[in-house]
């Protein structure tokens, strides 16, 4: 599975997810993408008129090939709606509905060629709502329930301002460390708490490095990590630009353009850590 934290800072939502594909012992990937932006194309239907919406965004936690697949059927419809006119325009939750339904799809056709109950997966669709002139991110949990039927019962994230919402197999350790942190009054940075669950190893399914995602009102925006490594030799703070812990200056220039745009700061977990440890807050 994987670990998200979502947060809002205003009208905004921030996304992070690790980067771990395969369950953490080796026979995976740790550069595997768990948030996609979404774009959304309308028309009428002799496409007289077309219009791009700002992106909406998607992540998962769960099934890869589940996530993946409801992520490439979902996108290729927004890309190509079209009705008699376009004066209405889909709103965030009219995405993340279709999401759900295409994710319900996806696992049912799975299970209809090899019956296992593994192919579920958690998504959440992410975006800023025009109708209430805020981001907005709803979750859905694709599974087959008692009677052995595939659901994906989808509901609004309330994410109230300072605190952080863990989704995926990494959100029961998240809110054990959450808990303590706020027992203890220590800051909640959820950088360093997606770097300290990854680097601490009690979840094997959460590792490698971590993307991010902000929505804003022009748009999701995909985000390069920022980070400040401190150097033990001289204590100075190094500096690195990633993109799913790839460095971005090895990849080089796109037409005399360096793609680090708007990065997230990432400091390492280390404060973290010794609060963990009962040794600062």
């Amino acid at each position: 599975m994987t670990l998200l934290l979502l947060w809002s800072n205003g009208d905004e939502i921030n996304v992070l997810a690790d980067t771990l594909f395969g369950g953490g012992y080796g026979e995976g990937s740790e550069v595997g993408p768990k948030i996609f932006a979404v774009p959304i194309t309308i028309s009428d239907l002799d496409q007289a008129k077309k219009e791009r919406l700002p992106n909406m965004g998607f992540a998962f936690a769960g099934n890869v090939l589940s996530g993946q697949f409801a992520h490439a059927l979902a996108s290729t419809c927004l890309q190509n709606l079209a009705a008699p006119n376009t004066t209405s325009k889909p709103d965030v939750a009219d995405v993340a509905t279709y999401y759900a339904e295409c994710g319900l799809r996806i696992v049912e056709e799975r299970r209809r060629h090899k019956a296992l109950d593994g192919y579920g997966f958690e998504g959440v669709v992410f975006g800023y709502s025009n109708k209430s002139s805020t981001s907005k991110a709803y979750h859905f949990n694709v599974h087959v329930n008692t009677e052995g039927n595939c659901v994906a019962p989808l509901q609004e994230l309330l994410l109230p301002e300072g605190k952080v919402h863990p989704v995926g197999s990494g959100a029961p350790y998240a809110r054990e460390v959450l808990a303590h942190l706020e027992l203890n009054d220590a800051p909640i940075d959820p950088c360093e708490l997606m770097d300290f669950i990854i680097a601490s190893e009690k979840v094997p399914s959460v590792g490698g490095e971590f993307q991010a995602a902000t929505s804003r009102s022009d748009g999701v925006e995909l985000r390069p990590v920022q980070r400040f490594l401190r150097r033990k030799d001289t204590g100075a703070l190094d500096v690195d630009f990633a993109v799913m812990g790839i460095n971005i200056h090895r990849m080089g220039m796109v037409a005399g353009y360096v793609p680090i745009g708007i990065p997230l700061h990432a400091y390492t977990a280390e404060r973290l850590k010794r609060v963990m440890n009962g040794d600062v807050q």
